[in-house]
């Protein structure tokens, strides 16, 4: 018998929200986009709190990297991102796939022809 997953309040919009089963005890935000910005914004907080964590991006040796870095990436942040296919559904990691992709990696002469042929 599964074990029946209560619900919890969001930390961000007091929302109740069934947390994911793999995360019971850590999830503390629900899946909305402003609790998903939330969510990390607090991560990044306590992940900086922690006293080794403190200094971690500062010193002269982190300070000269990114500057030689910078000095071979000129305008990199003024460049237009490639756009990608995005998913038909909204906010999905994953990106879509075509006919094209699953025909050509020796899937046609049985799967391809089948998903062609079903009649559902």
């Amino acid at each position: 018998m599964k074990k029946k997953i209560r619900r919890r309040r969001s930390k961000n919009c007091d929302d109740l929200f069934k947390p994911d089963s793999r995360n019971l005890k850590r999830q503390k935000f629900c899946r909305k986009s402003k609790c998903k910005e939330a969510s990390k914004k607090y991560s990044q907080q306590k992940w900086l709190i922690q006293p080794k964590n403190r200094d971690h991006f500062s010193g002269l040796e982190n300070v000269i990297r990114v500057q030689q870095w910078r000095e071979q990436n000129p305008g990199y942040w003024k460049r237009k991102k490639s756009k990608k296919i995005t998913s038909l559904i909204k906010g999905a990691l994953q990106e879509t796939l075509s006919m094209k992709t699953i025909t050509g990696k020796g899937f046609s002469n049985y799967y391809g022809d089948m998903f062609l042929q079903s009649s559902y």
